[in-house]
């Protein structure tokens, strides 16, 4: 009997790893810039500083920066980076304003409801999004049972969508003419991104995210397409993650070299690895994975505290380059090895010693 070998043609996709992309630009600078101001997080939390705050606060004015934080919120500024990269290069402030004096208002609007529903997306259906989109009464009426996080939001979608979108493109437009933008942020993001380019070319993509976001580790998954790697300074040392359309945004701080910090001063890197360190409760966390990965549950169990300050801790040693997270069905943590021995190089190099000499003393 002749065994005959089957003849095949492979008509899928060669490469069905991760694809990440790199995008820099003002566009999304603003946008960032409007969610530091949101006050999600406190001020203090941001190495832009108290004076750049109160900078553009003053710049914008209290009757502009009310309107900003009455109808928009984290979930409407990260809604809108999507929106941003969808337009392509170059990202520029003008044309994401262009784009939303002319966008389609339900379009628009069900983009946002894409951010704004997600803690709610196993309760809320297609559907009930279009229907909101659309400004149907009843509908918007219901998502303050669903939407309730995202408040801006809420009050955006009470309106006509036409009377919403033209309301959220005005309210840009008076915010970038503030100045939230310091002079020459755009050249130092396109820096940051070319050297995330050129890092691709000799990283696997899985490899390249951890590396820009000090840590993150995006695990691939059905309905994940693709991944976005956007560099910012206002978010400083923050990572903020967005979704949209099967797509992840990743907002990462611009490497302190880039930056161009000062080059007597300690790296900011080296002081965040030594005081992730000077806590026994962020010591027996890393020594907890040193056994292998665990979740926030875990090690909330394990030191027998409330899982937000578990939370603040794992922070802390991300930010330090010691943990390792990953971003799938549930956040799980793990331990990088490699930080240890990186920091003691770093040490050395900032003391201006060599191996040796640090051996004779």
């Amino acid at each position: 009997m002749t065994t005959t070998t089957p003849k095949v043609r492979d008509f899928t996709t060669a490469d069905q790893g991760l694809r990440v992309d790199v995008a820099s630009g003002e566009a999304f600078e603003l946008l960032l810039s409007l969610y530091a101001l949101s006050g999600e997080e406190d001020p203090a939390a941001f190495e832009i500083g108290s004076d750049w705050f109160e900078g553009v606060e003053e710049r914008a004015g209290a009757d502009l920066v009310a309107e900003l934080r009455e109808y928009g919120d984290w979930s409407v500024w990260l809604a809108l980076l999507g929106e941003a990269f969808g337009l392509g290069a170059p990202h520029t402030v003008e044309r994401l304003l262009e784009h939303l004096d002319t966008v389609d208002p339900v379009v628009l609007r069900r983009g946002l409801l894409e951010v704004g529903a997600c803690h709610a997306s196993e309760t809320v259906d297609a559907g009930q999004v279009d229907a909101v989109a659309a400004g149907d009464p009843e509908a918007v009426a219901s998502a303050a049972e669903w939407c309730d996080k995202c408040p801006g939001l809420l009050r955006l979608l009470q309106m006509p969508p036409e009377e919403s979108r033209d309301r959220l493109a005005a309210m840009l437009r008076r915010f970038a003419e503030a100045g939230p933008i310091p002079d020459g942020v755009g050249r130092t993001l396109e820096r940051d991104a070319e050297h995330k380019r050129s890092l691709a070319r000799r990283v696997e993509p899985v490899r390249l995210v951890e590396k820009a976001t000090n840590g993150i580790t995006v695990a691939p998954h059905p309905g994940l397409e693709g991944v976005v790697l956007v560099p910012s300074v206002v978010l400083r040392p923050w990572v903020i993650i967005a979704e949209r359309a099967g797509t992840q945004i990743l907002c990462y701080s611009v490497d302190e070299e880039i930056l161009g910090s000062d080059p007597d001063a300690p790296p900011t890197w080296l002081v965040q690895f030594y005081k992730a360190l000077g806590d026994e409760r962020r010591l027996a966390i890393l020594r907890r994975l040193a056994e292998g990965p665990a979740g926030l549950s875990d090690l909330a169990e394990m030191l027998d505290l409330a899982k937000s300050t578990v939370h603040h801790h794992v922070r802390q040693l991300r930010t330090a380059g010691l943990v390792r997270v990953t971003v799938g069905a549930d956040k799980e943590y793990s331990l990088r090895m490699g930080a240890v021995p990186e920091a003691t190089r770093m040490l050395e190099g900032f003391l201006g010693t060599i191996d040796d000499e640090m051996g004779d003393h």
